[in-house]
């Protein structure tokens, strides 16, 4: 199946019309989804999403529904926000805004905050959509550049935390976007993923 995603990968931007709708469902049926990578629970599949469910339906007071029927009808949804923390969900994403791109890096964060760091050869590597092997090559890069720009400046100590505080110098800032950056394609390489670009 990997071969014939990556296959389609290629072709697809090549087509036109009905023959590339149908290998786009093709490509479609043939890949894994993220959540399923990240093990996101799903409604009536994990108890936990379940439960999260039947909580949401009696907090939201939803009437034209019974429970059960409620339940039936969002069977198999993914839970986004029951996933568990890992390198696959970054710190810098739009999460905020909308629960199912937990799993999508914001690489706004890159552009505006560390373009000169990265330099243009990677910001246009990361422009382009990327099967996992290339995702790997490109953690590498990335995380080759972080630390050599955080031993500079003295902030190093970033590489292995979650989060920075606010109050934090933009040095420390920048490193931790690209240590996080760096992780994120390491996560998602390794499992066979690599990242659509959507700007």
């Amino acid at each position: 199946m990997e071969q014939e995603f990556n296959r389609l990968f290629h072709e697809i931007p090549q087509l036109t019309g009905e023959e590339r709708q149908q290998k786009m469902n093709r490509w479609f049926d043939v890949q894994i989804s993220p959540y399923d990578t990240l093990e996101t629970p799903r409604v009536g599949v994990d108890q936990q999403a379940t439960d999260w469910l039947r909580e949401h339906y009696r907090k939201e007071g939803i009437a034209d529904q019974t429970e059960e029927e409620y339940l039936q009808k969002h069977h198999g949804v993914y839970v986004p926000r029951l996933t568990k923390p890992c390198d696959g969900i970054p710190v810098y994403s739009n999460s905020g805004l909308n629960m199912a791109a937990i799993h999508s890096f914001r690489g706004q964060f890159v552009v505006e905050d560390c373009s000169e760091l990265v330099g243009v050869s990677n910001l246009d590597r990361l422009y382009q959509n990327t099967l996992a092997e290339d995702a790997l090559l490109l953690a590498e890069d990335i995380q080759t550049l972080a630390k050599t720009y955080a031993l500079k400046e003295g902030v190093a100590y970033v590489e292995h935390l979650k989060s920075v505080d606010a109050a934090d110098t933009s040095a420390a800032q920048n490193a931790h976007i690209l240590f996080s950056l760096a992780k994120w394609l390491r996560y998602w390489g390794f499992r066979g993923h690599g990242f659509e670009a959507d700007y």
